[in-house]
């Protein structure tokens, strides 16, 4: 008896933490990011979050606003290449297909914090665009397959040993 209250009482904490992570994902006021470094995961609030983003768009060292969407531009050129390069039997129709990207998805900006770095309020963040689904995914996965054999060759190769992720939590107010 002793031990089905015992599982009872885990289930119920168990289920208890997954209604308050439901409710942290759900809370639109706050910005839950994987930190920079280290495998924490970051709580920010989301005005000051929406604030860093801005701050480094507004960085015309790095950025500039475009007047137009140059996706279809790109998706044109790309299928223009990669067509010429099956013609010229560069590439096999195998290969044409896996690079080609119909329906490419246009890549969202979001920053991770770095909460390893000095900072008053908050955290600067970590550019990141993420390629999955974009027009040139494919065509980096194809010239990374040849390029990994030489790569590793390097004497100046370091391989990826990344860390197990914590349940460390950094709580970021402002």
């Amino acid at each position: 008896m002793n031990e089905n209250l015992k599982n009872i009482r885990i289930e119920l904490f168990i289920l208890e933490q997954r209604l308050e992570l439901k409710t942290l994902k759900e809370d639109k006021s706050i910005v839950i990011k994987g930190a920079d470094k280290g495998g924490a995961i970051v709580i920010l609030n989301r005005s000051p979050y929406i604030n860093e983003v801005q701050c480094q768009l507004n960085n015309t060292n790095f950025y500039r606003k475009l007047d137009h969407n140059p996706t279809l531009e790109f998706k044109n050129r790309i299928r223009g290449k990669l067509d010429q390069l099956l013609e010229n039997e560069d590439l096999t129709k195998q290969e044409h297909t896996f690079m080609t990207v119909d329906n490419p998805v246009i890549p969202v900006l979001y920053i991770l914090p770095k909460i390893h770095k000095t900072y008053v309020d908050t955290p600067p963040g970590r550019t990141i665009v993420p390629a999955i689904g974009s027009l040139t995914e494919n065509i980096s996965a194809f010239v990374d397959h040849f390029l990994q054999p030489l790569v590793t060759a390097l004497p100046s190769y370091v391989k990826d040993s990344r860390v197990s992720k914590t349940a460390a939590v950094c709580l970021c107010r402002t």
